[in-house]
């Protein structure tokens, strides 16, 4: 019996470990002008961020991991659809093919490669965001999108799964 008791709270605190150091390896960006969340790791140092605070980039020390994120105001009220049609030209006329694409009520996902060769996944999301300043509602939309090479898979997966809250706080 009480050799049960203690295997369970070794479980449990081997889980609450885990559970932890996961979250120190991470840090929450939240961008202030549009409201949008994403979780990243913290190994990846800040590149630049935009004059006008709509998103920043963020790169790994050897460059081989890069990730943006952004937000634009939907000033022409773009739906689904067309943000998926606007993203697919936009990666094409840079060279890279899409291998993967999925679209929902108010989301769009691609995947594939870049002319360089290195994997990427890019998430955009329509949004609507309140601006005090114009006492209204506005739309927006929130792009994240993660590149890295083939031997950083593993870490790029790992950024991709933070994706599944984008643009919401997690």
């Amino acid at each position: 019996m009480w050799r049960k008791i203690v295997l369970t709270i070794v479980a449990l605190i081997a889980i609450a470990s885990s559970e932890a150091q996961t979250s120190s390896r991470y840090s929450l960006y939240q961008n202030y002008r549009f409201g949008y969340y994403l979780r990243y790791p913290t190994y990846l140092q800040l590149a630049s961020e935009s004059a006008n605070g709509d998103g920043i980039r963020m790169q790994s020390n050897d460059g081989s991991i890069v990730l943006s994120v952004s937000g634009i105001l939907n000033l022409s009220s773009d739906n689904v659809h067309k943000l998926m049609s606007d993203m697919v030209t936009m990666l094409c006329n840079r060279g890279c093919s899409v291998t993967y694409s999925y679209i929902n009520d108010n989301s769009v996902v691609l995947s594939g490669y870049t002319k360089s060769g290195k994997i990427y996944y890019l998430k955009s999301v329509l949004s609507t965001v309140y601006s005090p300043s114009c006492d209204e509602y506005m739309e927006y939309i929130a792009t994240a999108y993660v590149e890295h090479s083939k031997k950083d898979k593993a870490k790029g997966d790992d950024i991709i799964r933070q994706f599944k809250y984008f643009p919401y706080k997690p």
